[in-house]
């Protein structure tokens, strides 16, 4: 999103969840003041949703703490090292996030919104083979020489 302004929340709310997914009878907020702003509020009046914000201090009935440490630990083996390309893999980390099964639930995300698993093709779901090329081998004896000295 551009900004965390109240009506660009709302309106990405809107557009990116509900036209999609339909209009939930509920939603959990944290205390961010784009959640609890007046516009935010009426759009939820406006579209019958009850709306429940979390206790700022009982952490524990938000675990978005919790998915932002898994999308962290994700991205971090795959962006570049001056992190230019995160957001390129965030609809895969996403994807991972949704497609596996959560201990706290005992089922993936993707199955209790759609009602079926999500089924992942055998080959997607092993590690791949690494591709071993002559720049590596260039790469690898080099480094195994300068350690050796």
């Amino acid at each position: 999103l551009p900004n965390h302004q109240a009506n660009t929340i709302a309106e990405a709310f809107v557009i990116n969840f509900v036209c999609t997914h339909g209009i939930p009878q509920t939603i959990l907020t944290d205390q961010g003041t784009d959640f609890l702003s007046k516009i935010f509020t009426e759009v939820c009046k406006l579209l019958q949703i009850n709306k429940i914000n979390t206790s700022p201090f009982h952490p524990q009935t938000n675990d978005s703490l919790e998915r932002s440490r898994t999308l962290t630990e994700y991205l971090r083996h795959y962006v570049d090292k001056k992190l230019n390309n995160w957001d390129e893999y965030l609809p895969y980390a996403f994807f991972v996030y949704n497609s596996t099964e959560h201990t706290s639930t005992g089922y993936q995300p993707y199955s209790l919104l759609y009602g079926r698993p999500l089924e992942i093709p055998v080959k997607l779901s092993h590690e791949p083979e690494p591709r071993y090329n002559y720049d590596n081998y260039y790469f690898d004896l080099k480094q195994k020489m300068q350690e050796s000295h």
